[in-house]
């Protein structure tokens, strides 16, 4: 993986306790397939979720970085400039690629964590029009 700029590590440092609250409920990013996460642990380095299949998932901080940094370094900061999110564990898009440090696909559990902050947005309605759920930094 890459090595993160400041800028994006004092970002993510600054929102961690925020995004990392236990008990906290969200979505994967498709608005017709999503499926409901849980996160049920946490600390300094990483994030521990339970899937609606109840697997945990542990997700460590430098994947919520990576995550950002990339958006940011390729000019995602709009919905019109959007990034594929391209989740997949067949054929996996650079921006899933880059979130995984190692084992399982993360993105589609970073991605609704930092949307929840306030720090990327999702389109997750895929139609004919748009084929695929993408994603952007808002910062």
């Amino acid at each position: 993986m890459k090595t993160t700029p400041p800028i994006t590590k004092r970002l993510i440092n600054s929102i961690w306790d925020e995004i990392s609250t236990p008990g906290k409920k969200l979505l994967t990013p498709d608005d017709e397939r999503g499926v409901e996460f849980t996160i049920i642990e946490s600390n300094l380095a990483l994030i521990k979720i339970q899937t609606s299949g109840s697997s945990h998932i542990r997700i460590e901080k430098e994947s919520f970085h990576a995550a950002l940094h990339f958006l940011l370094s390729n000019g995602h900061t709009s919905p019109s400039k959007a990034c594929e999110i391209g989740a997949s564990n067949g054929t996996p898009g650079e921006l899933d690629q880059l979130s995984r440090k190692t084992g399982p696909r993360v993105i589609n559990y970073i991605l609704p964590i930092l949307a929840e902050a306030g720090i990327v947005g999702i389109d997750g309605m895929r139609n004919s029009k748009h084929p695929k759920n993408t994603t952007w930094a808002i910062v």
